[in-house]
């Protein structure tokens, strides 16, 4: 089952990361995703695996591409990606991107 616009009632910025340079870590051009914003604070794991606090969850149409690492400003706050994952399993009987922000 695919969602409708509808479901995705906000919009956030992404930034993918580009790598680092003199003056810190580098950003590629911003492009918008369609997402609904949870701000729920949880743990979550990293990609190193370790434990980290997210405050904010996105859930994202499954084909939007949002790499972990990745800048992103949604409602007014930058945050950057701590694990962005498709899960097999649907949610709910619809598959979707979750990506879980600093």
């Amino acid at each position: 089952m695919k969602l409708g616009t509808w479901a995705y009632p906000s919009t956030a910025s992404v930034e993918p990361p580009a790598g680092s340079g003199p003056y810190g870590d580098a950003y590629g051009d911003p492009y918008e995703i369609r997402c609904a914003v949870d701000e729920t604070v949880r743990l979550v794991r990293d990609p190193a695996g370790s434990e980290v606090t997210s405050s904010t969850t996105l859930l994202c149409p499954p084909d939007v591409e949002v790499p972990s690492g990745a800048r992103v400003t949604v409602r007014g706050r930058v945050a950057t990606v701590i694990a962005s994952r498709l899960p097999d399993a649907p949610l709910g009987g619809v598959r979707q991107r979750i990506v879980s922000l600093t």
